[in-house]
């Protein structure tokens, strides 16, 4: 089976904080990995942001329509 990991590291717009370093830290720790152990082709697409921080309800939105 083809999987495609879309981690998105973001909370409120902010990139790596918060519940935004929950992404890194599960490819970090192999899920991308375990999942290839298991017989999987696994790519892994990031989502980014494309502009700065501006106020969070934009970046959440920009993020959604990613």
């Amino acid at each position: 089976m083809k999987i495609v990991l879309l981690p998105v590291s973001y909370h409120l717009g902010r990139q790596g904080v918060g519940v935004g370093a929950a992404p890194q830290t599960l490819l970090s720790a192999g899920a991308a990995d375990l999942l290839r152990a298991d017989g999987h082709q696994v790519d892994t697409v990031e989502v980014h942001r494309g502009g700065p921080l501006l106020d969070e309800l934009s970046a959440v939105v920009e993020l959604n329509a990613s």
